[in-house]
């Protein structure tokens, strides 16, 4: 295991997380507060240096909630696309780790 993998992963993530504030229309709203939630497990999950398998299902689950949501009062349809190719990105990058 590579930790500098995960360490710099995390970073990247907790870049989007602070990315994603400023995409948020209504901070307030159940899905906002989702998103958050599941951003934070991400960072939480890299942190404690968990199997990438593991930490790809939750992007990938992340990744498909961004597909099919069209609630535009939350965030912009643009938005949404950014953090669905970023999430895709996510992926690729922790099917490149070495313990994989």
């Amino acid at each position: 295991m590579n930790r500098g993998q995960y360490d710099g992963l995390r970073k990247d993530v907790k870049k989007l997380e602070f990315q994603l504030k400023d995409m948020l229309d209504d901070h307030s709203h159940p899905d906002a507060r989702r998103f958050k939630d599941a951003f934070r497990k991400l960072e939480d999950n890299l942190q404690s240096y968990k199997n990438p398998r593991s930490i790809e299902k939750d992007a990938k689950r992340l990744e498909n909630t961004f597909k099919g949501y069209g609630n535009t009062n939350v965030i912009s349809q643009h938005d949404i696309n950014t953090l669905e190719n970023r999430m895709q990105n996510i992926c690729m990058q922790l099917r490149k780790f070495d313990n994989y």
